[in-house]
């Protein structure tokens, strides 16, 4: 820990607390700079920023720089171990994790990094691997730059700099808590044999979460938008059955709110009462039904957001 008036953390906590919620700060003009007040005023820009990015963008990796994959061993290094390398081998690889931007260089195996060691399964089991991820103070025992030989011969300030590991625990497909200061990310399952001591390429199921830019995710949000927003019927889908020209039909469904038309068949029907989960329409009269006869049709309800099709027909007599 370097050498502060107050310690970083214990400044930004009381900034951000319950009842204060500083996002910055101002120096005054005639007044001693502080240490405290200038480690603040980054803390909070960089937290501000930390969080934006993990509560809407999210942890995970964008199109052109997938990082961290895990994948297979050859056969004969596979015993225990597995890499973690980028996608298409296209390096450095990108992960985003709780707002921190990590990247891996090169291409690494598990057991490098002398972690955890994996045991062989007693039964079939279920591993998860993850990404472990801290911010630590880099001084001039590792950074011999910081110690400013050139100038004013001292270390004025430290480095912040993301550090992480990637772990596995076995047993369970959950990602365990993280410890204070720390933040987790699941890379892959690994669906592991009973007595077998290898890891292959099918035990491996990728969990990462892709695409995180922001074209891919304005993409995936009209997915996900239009798939809750389009109409839908429920239960008998209309009542009644059958009925003449000009006769009234009760629809029953949800999403049919946003500008609704009614259809049966290609014949555009007159919409007489319209809620969200309701739409009483009358049978057109442009149908054709020949004397003493019926004409089946299927009954569309098209909305702003897209259209649905009964699975039942409705019959219509003279």
């Amino acid at each position: 820990m370097a050498d502060y008036s107050v310690p970083p953390d214990e400044m930004l906590a009381a900034a951000t607390a319950p009842g204060r919620g500083y996002i910055g700060l101002h120096i005054e003009q005639g007044v001693p700079i502080l240490d405290r007040d200038l480690n603040l005023l980054h803390d909070l820009i960089a937290s501000t920023v930390r969080n934006v990015v993990a509560r809407y963008i999210g942890d995970g990796t964008h199109a052109n720089a997938s990082g961290f994959l895990v994948s297979a061993l050859p056969a004969g290094q596979n015993s225990q171990d597995f890499q973690i390398t980028a996608d298409g081998g296209h390096f450095p690889g990108t992960c985003l994790v709780d707002g921190i931007l990590l990247t891996l260089p090169t291409a690494i195996t598990y057991g490098s990094q002398l972690e955890d060691h994996l045991t062989t399964p007693a039964a079939d089991r279920t591993d998860v691997v993850f990404l472990d991820v801290t911010v630590v103070e880099e001084d001039f025992t590792a950074n011999a730059d910081l110690a400013n030989e050139h100038d004013v011969g001292m270390q004025t300030s430290v480095r912040l700099k993301p550090v992480w590991r990637v772990r596995v625990a076995e047993g369970t497909s959950e990602l365990p808590a993280a410890a204070a200061g720390h933040a987790r990310y699941p890379l892959a399952l690994l669906l592991r044999t009973k007595g077998k001591a290898t890891i292959e390429p099918h035990m491996i199921k990728d969990k990462r979460q892709s695409g995180l830019t922001l074209a891919t995710m304005e993409q995936r949000l009209t997915v996900l938008e239009r798939a809750l927003l389009l109409p839908a019927f429920t239960g008998a889908e209309f009542t009644p059955h059958s009925g003449a020209h000009g006769d009234p039909v009760a629809i029953t469904g949800t999403n049919f709110d946003a500008a609704p038309k009614v259809f049966f068949r290609e014949e555009t029907a007159t919409i007489t009462s319209q809620s969200a989960t309701d739409i009483t329409a009358l049978v057109p009269t442009t149908i054709s039904v020949p004397q003493g006869g019926t004409t089946n049709v299927h009954i569309t309800v098209a909305t702003s957001h897209g259209s649905v099709t009964s699975a039942t027909e409705f019959r219509v007599t003279e």
